[in-house]
């Protein structure tokens, strides 16, 4: 009994090393754009280089200071995804978040979700469809505030906890047109 436990926690303490060994940080660059541009993703906090790439599920994104000089949008068009989204902080102007292509748009998150007070310079505008999949504990939201104007799904097994309020259409319910759908897992309010 003791050999199939100790065999059992050593696949777990495996797949996590392997998890984070492919796991990479995102900063977004160069202000405007879109989420599946390459050119507006370094993995290089300071000087941006142009990873070539897109965040995949396993990795992690930063919007911050650095990520454009004035007012700007990152456009979320197709399927987007990545591990753990952060919103740090902005330089000058406003950043917005949306989704401007006009087809059905889901943004997959991986994990945890952090966005930066609502100030009247941040502005979440995306509408499609937000899945939070994982079979991670301790995975969070923090939206400060921020209104969703979107369905939100959680899948897998893990657990979410929500640290501040979530404002769906200026309220924390849902009507008939949005949804929140649990399949799994724990979600603490």
């Amino acid at each position: 009994m003791k050999k199939v436990k100790l065999i059992g926690l050593l696949f777990v303490l495996f797949y996590l090393l392997i998890d984070n060994v492919n796991a990479t940080t995102y900063y977004w660059m160069g202000g405007d754009g879109n989420w599946n541009d390459p050119s507006h993703w370094s993995t290089q906090f300071n000087p941006r280089v142009t990873a070539g790439s897109i965040p995949s599920l396993n990795d992690d994104i930063i919007v911050d200071t650095l990520s454009g000089n004035s007012a700007y949008n990152i456009h979320l068009n197709g399927n987007s995804r990545c591990r753990n989204f952060d919103v740090l902080n902005k330089k000058n102007g406003s950043v917005s978040i949306d989704n401007s292509s006009g087809i059905a748009d889901t943004l997959f998150i991986g994990g945890s979700l952090s966005l930066l007070n609502g100030d009247n310079s941040f502005f979440w505008n995306y509408d499609g469809v937000i899945v939070f999949n994982s079979n991670s504990t301790n995975n969070f939201i923090k939206t400060n505030h921020q209104q969703f104007y979107n369905d939100v799904i959680f899948n897998g097994s893990g657990s979410w906890d929500i640290n501040t309020a979530i404002n769906w259409m200026d309220e924390i319910r849902l009507n008939s047109a949005h949804k929140l759908i649990l399949k799994n897992g724990t979600l603490n309010l």
